[in-house]
C-alpha cells in the first residue's frame, strides 16, 4: 500500500489542510483562554511562581515577534533598565501577557509604524509599557477593553482576534497584585501599562 504524502496533494488541498489546522488551533486556543479565565476568576487557576529575570523573557520573546514587524514594515524595540532586579511571578503567565500585548499592537500598528517594550524598575515594583503607532483606543473604551469579547468598534487589524487576550491579562495581573491599564501614547496611538509588585 502506498502512503501519501504532503508533497502528492495538490495545492489547494494542502492550503484546505493549512486553513483547517489554522481553525482548529484558534478553535482549542479560544476553549483554553476561556476555561483559564474562569479559573484565574473562582483562584483554581493558582500560579505558579519562582525568581527569573524579566531581560530573559523578554529578548526570547521579542524575538518571536521580529519577523512578523519586518513583514508588516514596523519598528519593534525594547528597552529594560540596567538596574532591573529579578522578579518573582508566574513566568508562563507573564509571558503570556507580554505576548497578547505585542500581538494586539503589531496587530493594529500600520507600516512604517512604531511598537516598543520597556521595562523600568520602581520601588519593589516594575513598570511595563507597550507602545504603539496604531489607531489608540477612545477614552470610553479604556476599560470596557479588558472585559471577556469586547473589542473597539470600527478599528480593523490585520487578523481577527478572540476578545479575550485582554481579558486574560488583566486577570492573571491583577492575580499577581499587579494592575494593567490603557493610556493615550504621546507620540499618537496606545500605551499599555503594567505595575507588577517584585514579589507577590
Amino acid at each position: 500500500d502506498k502512503t501519501l504524502s504532503t508533497e502528492d496533494l495538490l495545492p489547494v488541498v494542502k492550503q484546505a489542510l493549512a486553513i483547517s489546522n489554522r481553525s482548529v488551533e484558534q478553535m482549542l486556543g479560544l476553549v483554553n483562554s476561556l476555561l483559564d479565565l474562569a479559573k484565574l476568576e473562582t483562584g483554581e487557576l493558582p500560579l505558579s511562581l519562582s525568581e527569573f529575570s524579566l531581560d530573559t523573557l523578554i529578548e526570547e520573546l521579542v524575538g518571536t515577534f521580529v519577523q512578523e514587524a519586518n513583514e508588516n514594515g514596523i519598528i519593534l524595540n525594547y528597552r529594560i533598565d540596567d538596574m532591573l532586579p529579578e522578579i518573582t511571578a508566574d513566568n508562563e503567565k507573564i509571558r503570556r501577557v507580554l505576548a497578547n500585548l505585542l500581538d494586539n499592537a503589531l496587530k493594529f500598528t500600520p507600516a512604517g509604524g512604531r511598537v516598543e517594550l520597556t521595562i523600568d524598575a520602581m520601588e519593589e515594583k516594575v513598570d511595563i509599557t507597550v507602545d504603539d503607532t496604531g489607531p489608540g483606543v477612545p477614552e470610553e473604551f479604556r476599560e470596557k477593553i479588558f472585559k471577556r469579547f469586547v473589542q473597539v468598534p470600527g478599528v480593523a487589524g490585520r487578523r481577527r482576534g478572540t476578545g479575550l487576550g485582554l481579558a486574560f491579562s488583566k486577570m492573571a495581573i491583577l492575580a499577581h497584585g499587579g494592575k494593567i491599564w490603557v493610556e493615550e501614547n504621546p507620540n499618537g496611538g496606545s500605551a499599555f501599562r503594567i505595575q507588577l509588585p517584585l514579589h507577590p
